[in-house]
């Protein structure tokens, strides 16, 4: 999928309990997620220059075009705007 660019909008496009993520596409492949391993956030102006947020770590199954592959990463809701970004994929 290549390099990462910081803090990438993703597009949620399910959410359990209207608050874990769910289903979401990023770079043209859906991600399942399957585990939620952390969850936490802030109500204010973090040191990085984001808004108040809700920073999850997930475990998700992507949908590839020759079969699924497992990938762990750091995402995140823009509690201001309500947008969906991923901070970083884990190794």
């Amino acid at each position: 999928m290549g390099f990462l660019r910081r803090d990438e909008v993703v597009d949620m496009v399910e959410r359990r309990h209207g608050y874990f993520p769910k289903v979401f596409f990023w770079g043209g492949r859906r991600y399942d997620v399957y585990g939620v391993e952390q969850c936490g956030g802030n109500g204010r102006r973090g040191l990085a220059g984001k808004g108040a947020h809700r920073c999850f770590r997930v475990r998700a199954r992507g949908h590839l075009d020759n079969g699924t592959a497992d990938e762990a990463f750091v995402i995140y809701q823009d509690l201001q705007d309500g947008s969906w970004r991923i901070e970083r994929r884990l190794g």
